[in-house]
């Protein structure tokens, strides 16, 4: 164990020897620092540069069933958190399923650890956010770049329990993104952005020439955009306008909280079909090509590489602790959260399966389609309906492809799933978090403006 993670370790530890002590029946604590620096970017040009780094501590504790939850970023204040925890949880309404978990048997899993990345310093992200720059100039110099940042981040956790729980881990990566539109003369193209992190130094300059290159076509395609076309038909979203549009509802939807309440159209259907065929959907908790890869959760259980959807079967529903106890099954291993809120149901990584069409043929066969790249937009997360505006995209049409003002888009997420007639064979790693593919959905709503 490194010192920053002891340290943390050792202060984790200590919160809860003192909150049994104040007399607390269940004490947890999660102790978290970050040190991130940015070269910051506007109009085109490296504008300045920051540091920052902090320390948190989060505690819960539980009282006769009462909960209580306090944060503090002075570890030097803990003890007077407590007393606000212990408060917090002897003023609250008990609850039954109030507990802590206990310990599992974590998987052997270390996240990759570059320590160049370490030694990068505001020089180098400095010179990295010009390089970034040069190569979108070079490639048109139509394209203005309007903001964006180069950063560096370290982080660290600890966590610790009174039921014997105790993980660590550490994360470091790079990162940089940029936001502008081109402009060519009086015209000017959609407003839109591009970006990547990585964990290796080694990656980091190809990963941002790759995102300039993404930038760029996106912006300098979006140019003399026309009027879009009324339809009820195709539309292909690209890796970012599904993971805009498709997944955050479909993962609250199997969010354990959320089939506790109610709240979701898939309460008694695992085992059911959900999806069109060859959609499925994964959970690679431990798999080190992503960035939020562990070993535990947020409250220190195992983590693990788990298929959510199959074929378009769904599998499972998302547990942490609580609702697992709630539900009565284990913990899926899907409790979230940093140091300064108490744990909720959520995703560490994710990863939809390529299908068998190249991207460019998803719409060869296709008379008239939508092409989106980035979605603007509300989606009920209870009912699924949604409605936003498709703020790059492209009208294909007997194979000529045109750009279209910001056409809106309507319709059904789950809806949606059960109407998905195409699957890329290319992926894209997005964040370091997520590998998704592009997608064809059949008779989607589009109302050009």
């Amino acid at each position: 164990m490194d010192a920053e993670l002891k340290r943390l370790s050792d202060i984790a530890d200590n919160t809860v020897r003192i909150g049994l002590a104040r007399g607390a029946d269940e004490v947890e604590a999660a102790v978290a620092s970050s040190e991130r620096a940015e070269a910051l970017i506007r109009a085109g040009d490296v504008f300045g540069a920051k540091t920052s780094e902090s320390t948190s501590v989060g505690i819960r504790v539980i009282v006769k069933g009462g909960v209580g939850f306090a944060t503090v970023n002075d570890p030097t204040r803990i003890e007077e958190a407590i007393e606000d925890a212990l408060a917090l949880a002897k003023a609250s309404v008990p609850d039954l399923h109030a507990g802590l978990p206990t310990p599992e048997t974590l998987p052997m899993f270390a996240p990759p650890l570059d320590p160049t990345i370490e030694d990068v310093n505001i020089d180098d992200l400095v010179a990295s956010a010009g390089f970034f720059l040069d190569q979108i100039k070079s490639l048109d110099a139509r394209v203005s770049v309007d903001s964006g940042e180069i950063n560096w981040s370290r982080s660290a956790r600890a966590i610790a329990s009174s039921k014997g729980v105790a993980s660590r881990r550490r994360r470091t990566f790079v990162g940089g993104s940029v936001f502008g539109m081109a402009v060519d003369g009086a015209e000017v193209g959609s407003f839109d952005g591009d970006g990547d992190v990585v964990a290796s130094t080694a990656e980091f300059h190809s990963a941002l020439a790759a995102a300039a290159q993404r930038f760029v076509a996106k912006c300098v395609g979006a140019l003399r955009g026309g009027k879009g076309t009324t339809m009820t038909g195709t539309v292909i979203l690209t890796p970012e306008a599904v993971s805009e549009l498709i997944l955050p509802t479909l993962l609250g939807a199997i969010s354990g909280r959320s089939i506790r309440l109610g709240r979701s159209p898939y309460v008694g259907k695992l085992g059911q079909r959900i999806a069109s065929r060859g959609f499925s959907l994964s959970d690679p908790a431990i798999d080190a090509r992503f960035l939020n890869s562990a070993d535990s959760d947020r409250e220190g259980l195992p983590c693990r590489n788990t298929a959510l959807i199959t074929d378009g079967v769904l599998n499972t529903f998302l547990y942490d602790s609580y609702e697992a106890r709630r539900a009565g099954v284990a913990s899926t291993g899907h409790a979230v959260g940093g140091a300064t809120s108490l744990p909720s149901v959520g995703i560490h990584n994710l990863s939809v399966d390529p299908g068998s069409e190249t991207t460019a043929s998803l719409a060869g066969s296709i008379d008239r389609c939508l092409l989106v790249t980035r979605w603007s937009g509300s989606s009920n997360p209870v009912t699924g309906d949604f409605s936003g505006v498709a703020k790059g995209a492209w009208m294909i049409e007997d194979g000529e492809r045109r750009p279209v003002r910001e056409v809106q888009i309507s319709g059904n997420v789950f809806e949606l799933l059960n109407r998905i007639s195409g699957i890329s064979s290319e992926t894209r790693i997005m964040e370091g978090t997520s590998s998704i593919p592009s997608m064809r959905f059949e008779d989607v709503i589009v109302t050009a403006g």
